[in-house]
């Protein structure tokens, strides 16, 4: 009987243990991707611009069926810009990630618990820290999208206004 409690006792561990690293590891991957996702929007911001400096440069009359679009073109080009860059700096704010626990508070918390309770109470709390940081991945992720459709927008209207100016 002693054997079958020893046993139960190190599959309980071995699980708690199992579902601490998939946390670890998981908060690890996310933090990383939001680092890169926070890497791509910074050069997005600056790519818009330097964009938006080269709109400057497009001519200011350019007539389709007598119809002036240099200016249309322009003030598109520009506010498809001016919202990347807008968007990029919403997409880089800090967010909160939700609260952790000091060492000091899981010191006072832990103390006189086992192993398997603290790293069951760490993984839970860390747990919340996960879907926070997944949240906060999405949000990136739809801003980096939103800036790359605004970018590709303002991209064609400055192909169409070179191409339309050239005649």
């Amino acid at each position: 009987m002693g054997d079958k409690v020893k046993l139960m006792i190190s599959d309980e561990q071995q699980s708690i243990e199992l579902i601490y690293q998939y946390i670890e590891n998981s908060l690890q991957a996310t933090s990383s991707s939001i680092a890169r996702l926070e890497t791509r929007i910074t050069t997005l911001f600056g790519f818009s611009g330097l964009l938006l400096r080269f709109t400057i440069d497009l001519p200011q009359s350019v007539f389709i069926c007598d119809w002036d679009a240099g200016a249309a073109f322009k003030v598109s080009i520009s506010i498809s810009l001016a919202l990347a860059i807008a968007i990029s700096v919403f997409g880089l704010f800090p967010k909160s990630t939700g609260d952790a626990y000091t060492a000091g508070e899981l010191l006072d918390e832990l103390k006189h618990h086992n192993q398997n309770y603290s790293m069951e109470y760490i993984a839970i709390s860390r747990d919340g820290t996960l879907e926070n940081l997944d949240e906060l991945r999405l949000h990136k992720v739809t801003c980096l999208k939103l800036i790359t459709f605004l970018i590709l927008l303002a991209t064609l209207l400055f192909a169409l206004d070179v191409s339309f100016s050239a005649f």
